[in-house]
């Protein structure tokens, strides 16, 4: 018996596109899971980040605003939410006491009227694409314009706006333009308490 020592196995054509098509599959599946994952997690950042700066306001109004030397006597911090626009701003505030007749008490005159605007570091991004009052019925009444200040000594939250008799105030933001629920978030501040809670879209 005679065996042909230049006899050669390979791969057909055929094979190699298989194995082609299967590795570009892969691979669009691969670069897909990471575009997915990767917005999740730059939704999930900048949320972390609103909320950040949120509580940064409040320890202003709380304890001064530790990084400037300039700010010696107490101020109101807060944030605007109006569209997509989210802007940050301190205002002068007042101790002074004044005769209010509907709650036949003395109030505080508290915070300002000339707004300072402060810088916001949010991604180009992240927006916000809804905000609601929360009444005790959990029914969201949206709201065009709405204004959180933080009061010293204590950081009291007080707020301008169409709340009315809500409890909570609800954010909704998004990460990218998507119609999607899972690059959205819930953000839950009670008028309160001032504690934020953050929930899924979905939930």
């Amino acid at each position: 018996m005679r065996f042909s020592i230049n006899q050669k196995q390979g791969f057909t054509l055929v094979e190699l596109l298989i194995v082609m098509m299967i590795i570009g599959v892969l691979s669009i599946m691969a670069v897909g899971g990471y575009s997915d994952y990767r917005r999740a997690a730059m939704l999930d950042l900048s949320v972390d980040n609103l909320v950040s700066q949120i509580y940064t306001l409040r320890d202003y109004a709380n304890y001064g605003d530790y990084g400037s030397e300039e700010n010696v006597l107490p101020k109101c911090f807060g944030m605007k939410f109006g569209g997509e626009n989210v802007e940050a701003f301190e205002v002068d505030y007042s101790r002074k006491k004044s005769w209010d007749a509907g709650k036949g008490a003395f109030v505080e005159s508290g915070c300002g009227e000339n707004e300072n605007p402060l810088p916001i570091d949010l991604d180009e991004k992240f927006y916000v694409i809804g905000v609601y009052g929360v009444d005790n019925l959990n029914a969201e009444i949206a709201i065009s314009d709405l204004s959180l200040s933080f009061v010293p000594p204590r950081g009291d939250l007080l707020w301008g706006g169409e709340l009315n008799d809500a409890l909570k105030v609800l954010i909704v933001v998004e990460f990218g333009n998507s119609d999607f629920d899972k690059y959205k978030r819930k953000i839950y501040i009670d008028i309160k308490s001032g504690k934020i809670s953050i929930t899924r879209y979905s939930e």
